[in-house]
Parts: structure tokens; C-alpha cells; sequence
């Protein structure tokens, strides 16, 4: 059988084992967080110095650059895409405060050049390359525009004011290299 306790002894048993959990539960969120400190900061210092100078690290299935301050996050590192012929002159810029405009079928490679170049950039807004049907606007080679386009073969090349990068995301991260003057 079990003891007959009272209100005030159950209050109180009640009181110390909200006590115990409210400790545990205080211990494991600072040990936690020190755990997360002691693992972001607690790296080997040459890897923070490769990405600094802007010679990339692998990063999941992605490559990760330092530059100027900001992260950039690339499918393919440099050495994989050295050989992509590109024909443009484009430096960043070229790009740095003023609009870009994307034309693409691939959301990827609207992503990827968003983030890189809308780093730089007044603003990156979609857009099409002439007549379209698509609620956007439509634009010509008169202002800075990036057409991608699938192609079996890889090749960056400059128009006017236009960039066509033609193939997969290898031709979108050389030309993104290119105009960051990483290769």
C-alpha cells in the first residue's frame, strides 16, 4: 500500500522535481550553446585564411568564397570550370549599383546568379529576353542582361550589354567566377 501524503507534501515534491527539470533543462541549453561556440570558433585557422583570400573551400555539394565580406555559395569550383570558353569582358563593376536582369528557364541558375550578383547589384529582377507572355518585363541588350539558355555544349559570351550563358550550371558559375575575377 501506498503512503497517504498530504496537499503541502505533495506541493512541495511537486515544487523540487520542477526544480530538477528546470536545472537540467537550464544545463543542457548553455552546455549546448558553449558546444556550438567552442565548434564554430574553435577551427583550424588555415582553412578561415584560404576562404578569406578567396581560394574557396569545399562546402557540402557547393563550393563557398569569401569575398569582399560576403559569402558565395557556387555548384562547381573554379578548377571545374576553367576550361568553359568565355567571350566577356564584364568585371563586377559593371554590375555594382546598377539593375540586372535575368532571363532563364532554370529557377537554379536564377538563384545562384541572384545571390552572387545581388550582392552587388542595385537590384536583380527576372525579365525576358524580347516578347514574352510571362508577367515580366521584357528587355533588350540596351541595359544589363543576363540570358541563360540549356546547350549541350558550355560557352559565355557578351552582346551590347547582354551576357549569354548557354549550357548547364558549370557555364553560370564560370561566367560568375569571371566577372569576380577569381578565374
Amino acid at each position: 500500500m501506498r503512503r497517504i501524503i498530504s496537499p503541502e507534501e505533495k506541493i512541495n515534491k511537486e515544487r523540487s522535481r520542477n526544480k530538477i527539470i528546470v536545472v537540467l533543462m537550464l544545463l543542457l541549453l548553455v552546455g549546448s550553446s558553449a558546444g556550438y561556440a567552442f565548434l564554430s570558433f574553435g577551427g583550424n585557422t588555415n582553412d578561415i585564411q584560404e576562404i578569406a583570400e578567396g581560394e574557396g573551400k569545399a562546402y557540402g555539394d557547393g563550393w563557398i568564397i569569401n569575398r569582399d565580406g560576403k559569402q558565395l555559395i557556387f555548384r562547381n569550383s573554379p578548377e571545374e570550370v576553367m576550361n568553359i570558353s568565355i567571350d566577356s569582358t564584364k568585371i563586377i563593376e559593371d554590375y555594382s549599383g546598377k539593375p540586372v536582369y535575368i532571363s532563364s528557364e532554370s529557377e537554379q541558375a536564377m538563384i545562384e546568379i541572384t545571390n552572387t550578383l545581388g550582392a552587388y547589384a542595385s537590384r536583380v529582377q527576372g525579365a525576358c529576353y524580347g516578347a514574352c507572355e510571362k508577367n515580366l518585363p521584357e528587355k533588350n541588350c540596351s541595359e544589363n542582361m543576363i540570358i541563360w539558355r540549356v546547350n549541350e555544349s558550355n560557352r559565355v559570351y557578351e552582346e551590347n550589354s547582354c551576357v549569354f550563358i548557354d549550357g548547364d550550371m558549370r557555364a553560370v558559375d564560370a561566367f560568375i567566377y569571371r566577372v569576380l575575377g577569381i578565374i
